[in-house]
């Protein structure tokens, strides 16, 4: 969305593109709220999977760390077994989901970081993952995640590239 001013004559289109405006900046962590930009990609019932899988999108939503380390391993995955895009991602464990009980809770703020966990049902199991956040040039965006297993995205994106076994 551009951020050109238009002059208009009624109060209901003002509403409108203080509604616009206000959805834009929730999407891309554009808030003093660090818990905007998990909000923006846990929606009930399915999660906004392309804030991770989208390489335009993967911006707006992680640290340039994160994005970084995610065009090196999708590159390496390419090129081992021609897949476009990672098959992982730590927003939610697994390929199958059903979300509920969804509650995303801020658990610490520090200056330009914070930590945040959302906890939700899925698949008859409570799951947890703690987002670390990271505010950049007025925007909240996650710099990691880590199941309750300990598995970490950063860690998980940073492991060598090596060459595929056979079967």
């Amino acid at each position: 969305m551009h951020r050109h001013s238009i002059l208009v004559a009624t109060s209901g289109a003002l509403l409108l593109l203080a509604a616009s405006v206000a959805d834009v900046d929730a999407g891309s962590g554009g808030t003093d709220d660090p818990l905007a930009v998990l909000k923006r990609i846990y929606v009930l019932p399915n999660p906004y999977f392309d804030a991770f899988h989208d390489r335009d999108e993967r911006p707006k939503f992680y640290t340039r760390r994160i994005h970084e380390q995610a065009l090196r391993m999708e590159a390496c995955v390419y090129r081992q077994f021609k897949m476009e895009h990672l098959d992982y991602d730590f927003i939610v464990p697994g390929q199958d989901y059903n979300l509920s009980n969804l509650k995303i809770t801020l658990v610490s703020r520090s200056g330009e970081e914070a930590a945040a966990k959302v906890a939700f049902a899925s698949m008859g199991e409570n799951h947890e993952v703690t987002h670390s956040l990271r505010r950049v040039a007025g925007h909240w965006l996650i710099d990691d995640s880590a199941f309750a297993s300990g598995d970490s995205l950063f860690e998980s994106l940073s492991r060598p590239c090596t060459p595929a076994r056979p079967q």
